[in-house]
């Protein structure tokens, strides 16, 4: 197992409680903890310094579809985001 994939378990199981609280199904906790595992794999977290607040901060972008629309979309024209 890789350094990155070996910190990353250390926080997988309060991550998919966070998830599953957010949620509900773990089926979609589980994916939403695997997205985050994408999300951090491709990142450079090298000066991060808490690496949990950081994955608990995707995950629960992620997580958030309303707010994961409303970044996608960006600010309505005519108006406020």
């Amino acid at each position: 197992m890789s350094p990155d994939a070996e910190q990353f378990e250390e926080h997988r199981g309060r991550l998919r409680a966070v998830a599953h609280r957010m949620l509900g199904p773990l089926a979609e906790a589980d994916d939403a903890v695997q997205d985050t595992w994408l999300k951090y794999n491709a990142a450079d977290v090298g000066e991060v310094r808490s690496l949990g607040g950081r994955l608990t901060t995707v995950l629960c972008i992620l997580a958030d579809p309303e707010r994961t629309a409303r970044l996608a979309l960006g600010p309505l024209v005519g108006g406020e985001g």
